[in-house]
């Protein structure tokens, strides 16, 4: 019996091992059948989370203090709420934080992918709003930031994603010939297949920023890149758009169903024309073009399909040029017509920082003029790129005409 239990033991106990043996052989074949792609997935894991972590490194919430909102520091609604701006974007100031194209702001050129460009883009945000909050305590303000008219200390509030996008890319065509455009004077010409690189930069850029989570879902998109009608990228920049809120920039020379189709599909979208005129005179010594009455036409096609608030106007104000009482009648009447309750004026931006006394002291009366009379006729008003001192001469004006 003791022998015939050994053998059983035995026997077993060698059964267990070849199985064992065959366990192991059966498992490393499995491992030498996937290893390649478990090794993928452990790779592509870890890279997710490199990017993460890179991504984060720059998010707002880690700046020191900057979410408090007991303490003030210097900044604008352009760095707080996070602006992206692309403009010039086949130079090295291709992506910038701000609006005022004239001074010398820190910016990113759009390198080979969109990581690279949006990474560089939190590194220049993250640094400005450092040097903003410790300037109180002894530091150094951004250059560009200090000359800033919109620059200024408040208890701020910054944002982690991207609430504003304004795709302003240069090159880009228009057929308009604004006497004030920066880009209109230069009149370089371009051809489109050298260019193409570039705008995809940009689509990538922005396609990586949205696959983090770093667009926020309620962004808005200023439309401003040339002539959006004529654009050659117009469906790609509408497919990044989606069913995002947006404001087109057009002359309006052309009625366009796509501007047409987003207004109709999203009731906060929409399109803004710089009239800046109320005769056909002045516009056409603006513009270039004597084709005033076609661009009513036009804005008459879009005010009725849309709603109130979706057709807007802006007036830049040229002392000299379009400073007269019939221009800002016509600007009245027009309104009326489209149903616009407010506009917006603003001063030419490409002399904001470098005009002089005189002609400030003309824009000041000019403007001032402009808002008597929408007040007259029950209208509102918007200023924009103005300084504060500036306003409030105007406001002295207006007081005093009332």
């Amino acid at each position: 019996m003791k022998k015939l239990l050994k053998n059983i033991r035995a026997r077993f106990h060698n059964d267990i091992q070849e199985q064992i043996t065959q366990y192991k052989q059966e498992s490393a074949n499995i491992i030498e059948v996937y290893k390649n792609e478990i090794c993928k997935m452990i790779e592509d894991n870890i890279i997710e989370i490199i990017q993460k972590m890179e991504v984060d490194k720059y998010n707002v919430s880690n700046l020191i203090m900057t979410n408090n909102s007991d303490k003030m520091f210097f900044s604008c609604h352009y760095i707080s709420d996070f602006y992206l701006t692309f403009q010039y974007i086949d130079t090295c100031k291709a992506a910038t934080l701000c609006c005022e194209f004239n001074l010398n702001l820190p910016a990113s050129q759009l390198f080979e992918t969109g990581q690279e460009t949006i990474q560089h883009v939190l590194r220049m945000r993250a640094d400005i709003i450092q040097k903003s909050v410790l300037y109180l305590s002894g530091g150094l303000l951004p250059d560009a930031c200090a000359k800033c008219s919109y620059y200024k200390l408040d208890r701020w509030i910054n944002k982690e994603q991207i609430n504003y996008i304004n795709l302003s890319m240069q090159p880009a065509p228009c057929q308009c010939k604004c006497i004030y455009c920066m880009y209109a004077r230069k009149k370089s010409s371009y051809n489109i297949s050298d260019i193409d690189k570039y705008y995809s930069k940009v689509v990538d850029a922005l396609s990586y920023a949205k696959s983090r989570g770093l667009i926020s879902p309620n962004v808005r998109y200023q439309i401003s890149s040339g002539e959006f009608a004529i654009h050659p990228y117009k469906i790609k920049l509408l497919d990044i758009i989606g069913n995002s809120n947006a404001t087109f920039y057009t002359n309006c020379f052309k009625f366009d169903c796509h501007i047409l189709n987003n207004l109709i599909n999203n009731p906060r979208s929409s399109i803004n024309l710089s009239i800046d005129s109320g005769t056909s005179e002045t516009w056409h010594k603006i513009k270039g073009f004597n084709n005033f009455d076609t661009i009513i036409n036009n804005l008459l096609k879009y005010k009725d399909n849309v709603k109130r608030g979706q057709i807007t106007l802006k007036y830049i104000m040229l002392p000299g040029i379009n400073n007269r009482n019939e221009d800002y009648m016509g600007v009245v009447k027009l309104m009326k017509i489209l149903d616009v309750p407010t506009l917006t004026i603003s001063r030419d931006v490409t002399s904001k920082y470098v005009s002089p006394n005189e002609n400030n002291d003309k824009l000041i009366t000019s403007t001032a003029n402009m808002i008597s009379t929408l007040k007259n006729d029950g209208l509102e008003y918007r200023l924009n790129h103005f300084f504060n001192d500036e306003i409030e001469k105007i406001m002295e004006f207006v007081n005093c005409k009332c």
